[in-house]
């Protein structure tokens, strides 16, 4: 299938594409062991050599150093900033260095280890503008097939803020035939490296969040002074926090993939079903991309939403409900003008609190300060809506019907922040086996009321996977609705 025609001129500011092996060898080149020599005045570190060796989402290093000054520093600092490192005829700037283990010899030497986090060139301006080529490599092949509007040829364009950026899977055959996978992110203009990097990471996090797969690890920076030229002009590196993958997601075009379509009896409604889903689209997704590279809010949120996806039941429980809570909180501070509280009057309203509380001190004037406080906080609060409504009125705003069950699972929050074990539908937890699917089932359902507002907040008007549903012979929790929720 062909990109349609509103997507051509994207696609063809990437157009000619810069060829990806070269730099797939120099990534394979630059993760083989290495000694170079490290050197810092401030710390005291004279060209000093140094083992630099990959591993799994860094570069860790050795190296003994007999210094007085050096050592100080490191009872004063657990990181080290801006280290130069010289190897062959390579100088970096490392941005932080950070001492993991230190190791006394009796010849006066310490021995130290540590990782590197950040690297670029010495000549290398991190306040000027370039072209940039992101690579990560993958631990595993991973495709974005029914849950994004994604192209094997062309992958797919996200549009933050007027810029373009593709995002593309690729792989790379090694001599010994074995195949390593990549993602990859251009940028069509010119940006900084912390311009480009909170752009990256915010394709990472939405990524995350719609395929289950948080993309982590080792993040090389490719730069070009010309969007035309075909070698680098310079490398810079970054960890990312490790990546993470998860079997939920919010959109999934395929019903086949679920028992209940896969049952004889139930494929003709499969095959109608499948005619009234799609993945996200490129703009959709570019929407959300440019919701969390807006919002450090947002991007917390659905950061949660991704840990916890990833998480045993009940902090995975736990953690969509405190995503929920916060998602509500930030729609309504978004959308929501009006005020909330149930007495609109400001006049009145003070008038109230100033009524409840003389008669607190003519009712009880011997009233001691320590006994006093909490029923002052709760008259000075005695505005304000409830959790629960607080809870209701994103969906009520967006125009999202709640069912009894989702009312329900939505009254779970107090339990959850509590560490219980909330009552689903009259049944309480008598054995492990009753808790776990109690917490599957209040996990799944606050799963997908997240989803409802993350998706239609931005656009989003199809279906999303109903897991409570999809998942009742299990919980035996049985339900009304579909497989697919409409938002």
């Amino acid at each position: 299938m062909c990109p349609n025609l509103k997507n051509n001129n994207k696609i063809m500011a990437f157009e000619p594409v810069i060829p990806f092996k070269s730099s797939f060898e120099f990534i394979e080149n630059f993760e083989l062991p290495k000694v170079g020599m490290i050197r810092s005045d401030k710390f005291g570190i004279q060209e000093t050599e140094t083992e630099i060796f990959t591993s799994k989402n860094r570069f860790d290093f050795n190296f003994r150093i007999k210094s007085k000054s050096f050592q100080e520093n490191i009872d004063k600092n657990i990181a080290i900033k801006n280290i130069d490192l010289v190897y062959n005829d390579t100088s970096l700037v490392l941005d932080e260095l950070f001492i993991s283990k230190e190791d006394f010899s009796f010849d006066g030497n310490h021995s130290y280890a540590g990782h590197i986090s950040r690297f670029w060139p010495k000549d290398f301006k991190k306040s000027s503008s370039y072209y940039f080529k992101i690579i990560i490599p993958l631990q595993k092949k991973i495709d974005y097939h029914n849950k994004l509007d994604y192209r094997i040829k062309y992958g797919i364009i996200v549009d933050i803020g007027k810029r373009l950026f593709r995002v593309k899977l690729s792989s790379f055959k090694q001599p010994d035939g074995n195949e390593k996978y990549f993602f990859t992110l251009e940028s069509n203009e010119k940006g900084t490296l912390d311009f480009v990097a909170k752009h990256t990471f915010s394709i990472l996090i939405a990524i995350g969040y719609i395929t289950g797969e948080f993309i982590g690890g080792k993040c090389y920076y490719f730069v070009y002074k010309s969007k035309t030229n075909t070698t680098h002009n310079f490398f810079c590196f970054s960890e990312l926090r490790a990546s993470m993958t998860s079997s939920y997601v919010p959109v999934f075009s395929n019903p086949y993939a679920y028992e209940y379509y896969r049952l004889p009896k139930n494929r003709a409604l499969a095959d109608k079903v499948a005619k009234t889903l799609r993945p996200l689209s490129s703009n959709e997704f570019s929407k959300l991309c440019e919701e969390i590279n807006s919002s450090t809010d947002f991007a917390s949120i659905l950061m949660a939403v991704i840990e916890s996806s990833t998480a045993s039941l009940l902090p995975m429980a736990g953690g969509y409900a405190i995503a929920l809570e916060a998602l509500s909180d930030l729609i309504l501070k978004e959308v929501l003008q009006e005020n909330l509280a149930p007495i609109k009057d400001k006049k009145l309203a003070s008038l109230l609190l100033l009524e409840l509380k003389a008669t607190l001190s003519r009712v009880c004037p011997d009233l001691d300060s320590d006994s006093r406080t909490p029923i002052i906080k709760k008259i000075d609060n005695i505005n304000q809506k409830t959790n629960m409504d607080n809870l209701k009125a994103p969906f009520e705003l967006l125009g999202i019907a709640l069912s009894k069950s989702d009312l329900h699972i939505i009254k779970t929050r107090n339990d959850l922040l509590h560490g219980r074990i909330p009552v689903i539908d009259k049944i309480s937890a008598k054995n492990i086996q009753e808790e776990n699917k109690i917490l599957f089932y209040t996990s799944v359902s606050l799963y997908v009321l997240i989803n409802c507002l993350v998706l239609k907040r931005i656009g989003y008007n199809n279906k999303i996977v109903n897991y409570p549903k999809i998942y009742q012979n299990y919980t035996k929790i049985k339900l009304k609705g579909k497989h697919f929720r409409q938002i």
